[in-house]
C-alpha cells in the first residue's frame, strides 16, 4: 500500500493505539501534530515565523483532506478537527499574531479557512503528473514567501492555483529557490509518510471509540 492509500484510507482493523487510554492518546496525537509544526525548518531561516506557520497550515489541510473522506459519521464530527486547529494556532505564531493584529481584522480561522480553499482548488484541478501533489506543495512554498515578504498573513480570495501564487511572487520580485524547493518537497514527503500517516492512525482510533460509544 502506498502512503497515499494509507493516509487517506478509511478506518479498518488494524489499531496500533488499541491500548492507550483515550486522554493519553488525544494528549499524544495534539502534541505529534504541534511538535511536526515546530521540528519544521524552512532551508531559508529568515523570516522563518511566517514560513512555519505556513506550513502548519498545509499539515492542518493534509489532515483536514483525511477527514472529509471518512465515512458519514466521522466526517460529520468536527471536534477532533477543531482541537488541531486550535493546536496549529498554538504551534504557529504567526496566526497568534494575526489575532492580536486588529487593524487588519483578519482572525486566524479566516487564515486557515482561506489555505484550505486554496490548497482543494488545486488539488483538484492541476495535473499531478509524475510528482505527487507537487503543485500543493509549491503552492505551500509560494504562500510562505510572499507571508515571509509581507511580513503578515494575507488572505487571497482570488486565488485557486499554484501558477497564481507563483505569480503574485514574481511581482513582489521573489525568485524561486531550486534548493528550498527541493529541500521543502522531500521533508515534506517524509512528513507524510510517516508523522501524518501517525496522526491520523491516532485520530481513526479516537474516532472508533467515539462511534463505539455512540452505539451503546
Amino acid at each position: 500500500m502506498n502512503f497515499l492509500s494509507r493516509l487517506f484510507a478509511r478506518p479498518n482493523t488494524r489499531r496500533p493505539y488499541a491500548s492507550v487510554d483515550g486522554k493519553t492518546l488525544l494528549d499524544q496525537a495534539e502534541n505529534h501534530f504541534a511538535n511536526t509544526i515546530r521540528l519544521y525548518e524552512p532551508a531559508d531561516s529568515r523570516n522563518s515565523l511566517w514560513k512555519k506557520t505556513e506550513y502548519g497550515c498545509f499539515l492542518y489541510f493534509r489532515v483536514h483532506s483525511w477527514h472529509e473522506k471518512q465515512i458519514p459519521a466521522i466526517r460529520d464530527y468536527r471536534g477532533l478537527l477543531d482541537i488541531l486547529a486550535y493546536k496549529l494556532e498554538e504551534a504557529a505564531p504567526a496566526l497568534m499574531l494575526t489575532r492580536m493584529n486588529f487593524v487588519k481584522n483578519i482572525s486566524p480561522e479566516e487564515v486557515i479557512s482561506d489555505r484550505l480553499r486554496i490548497y482543494g482548488n488545486i488539488i483538484k484541478t492541476e495535473p499531478k503528473g509524475t510528482t505527487i501533489g507537487l503543485p500543493v506543495f509549491s503552492a505551500c512554498l509560494w504562500l510562505g514567501a510572499l507571508s515571509a515578504h509581507n511580513r503578515e498573513l494575507q488572505l487571497y480570495p482570488e486565488v485557486t492555483s499554484s501558477g497564481q501564487l507563483f505569480s503574485l511572487c514574481l511581482k513582489e520580485h521573489i525568485m524561486p529557490d531550486a534548493l528550498e524547493h527541493y529541500a521543502f518537497f522531500k521533508h515534506s514527503m517524509d512528513v507524510l509518510t510517516k508523522e501524518l500517516v501517525e496522526i491520523t492512525e491516532m485520530l481513526t482510533e479516537l474516532n472508533a471509540r467515539r462511534l463505539a460509544n455512540d452505539s451503546l
